[in-house]
């Protein structure tokens, strides 16, 4: 998993905008931040929306430039989840 956070948070190398919130689900303007971690599946509450075709492609390169061989793979479709209480809208 990656973080998702403020985009009004200090900048990160590697952070990617997140401009479609409504598809997404999120209630604030946000962004990928690739502070990688793993999570226990059981501590997934549920899917709040999943990225938009071009916030995806940003996602995917930000994630091959940080893996250092520049190529996005094809994985499964991206979805965001959350743990603990649900974000209000």
């Amino acid at each position: 998993m990656a973080m998702i956070t403020s985009e009004s948070n200090e900048p990160w190398p590697l952070d990617c905008p997140i401009y479609d919130l409504a598809m997404a689900g999120l209630p604030a303007p946000s962004k990928v931040r690739f502070k990688l971690f793993t999570l226990d599946q059981r501590l997934v509450r549920g899917v709040l929306g999943q990225l938009a075709t071009d916030d995806e492609a940003r996602v995917r390169l930000g994630l091959a430039r940080l893996l250092g061989d520049g190529t996005p793979r094809l994985m499964q479709e991206p979805v965001l989840a959350y743990a603990g209480k649900k974000p209000s809208r």
